[in-house]
């Protein structure tokens, strides 16, 4: 069973990196998107919320709005490093066990998710636990995940990770989104394992952990949350603000 008391949620906010440069910072109806990542964090009331960042004007802005920001090492950065970098931080009594990664970027993904993610580390054996929505077709450069996932099946352990390439595009397949739950020392272990090169891509720092042999779980979501990449989804995110 998970404790909630026993939870942290560490919202990760980059400001260098594709696909949109700033984007923790961007104007989301009068707030930064790293506030309502946090705003959304903090109304499913699954553990105690910390912004972590790289970026001294991120952390600054979220700590005008009440936010616990706290600043990792500008060298980290895979969501991981920099979540273990930040609950060794604030956490040193540990406290907390499971430790929930929301990227700014999915600010729209509300408790049901963040709530089966968690649930991922109660299977058997289980380090971390992530997301997947089937889509009809994949576009290239997309993060899909391979996984039996297939009918009616919710969850599976992920067998790997890629970037669609040319073959992909335009086929059925499981679009990874890169929300995380880890045990806290799971956690500590694939921090201290060396990076891979493979991590360039957004989402597939998950291959340094299949690589260290630690087991993953995938849960299936039937719509990925809006992620805020292009100034459409940008838009799209303001008008869902103002609604």
């Amino acid at each position: 069973m998970i404790e909630f008391e026993s939870t942290a949620i560490i919202i990760t906010a980059k400001m260098a990196g594709q696909p949109m440069l700033g984007r923790p910072m961007v104007d989301v109806a009068g707030k930064p998107l790293v506030l309502r990542a946090v705003e959304r964090a903090e109304e499913a009331k699954l553990g105690k919320v910390f912004v972590a960042t790289s970026e001294n004007v991120v952390a600054e802005a979220a700590r005008a709005g009440g936010a616990d920001a706290l600043m990792s090492a500008k060298h980290l950065k895979a969501d991981g490093d920099m979540a273990e970098a930040i609950v060794s931080l604030r956490d040193k009594a540990q406290n907390f066990q499971q430790i929930l990664i929301l990227p700014c970027h999915l600010a729209m993904a509300d408790s049901l998710p963040l709530r089966l993610c968690l649930a991922g580390l109660m299977n058997k054996g289980v380090s971390v636990a992530t997301l997947a929505s089937p889509v009809a077709m994949a576009r290239l450069g997309q993060v899909l995940v391979d996984a039996p996932l297939m009918g009616e099946r919710e969850v599976a352990y992920v067998r790997g990770l890629k970037q669609a390439g040319a073959a992909d595009e335009g086929q059925p397949a499981l679009l990874h989104v890169p929300i995380y739950a880890w045990s806290r020392g799971a956690l500590a272990t694939f921090a201290a394992c060396q990076r891979i090169s493979a991590e360039d891509a957004s989402g597939l720092e998950l291959r340094r952990a299949l690589v260290a042999d630690q087991k993953c779980a995938v849960i299936k979501i039937d719509i990925a949350p809006l992620s805020v990449d292009t100034p459409q989804d940008l838009e799209a995110l303001r008008r869902h603000w103002k609604a």
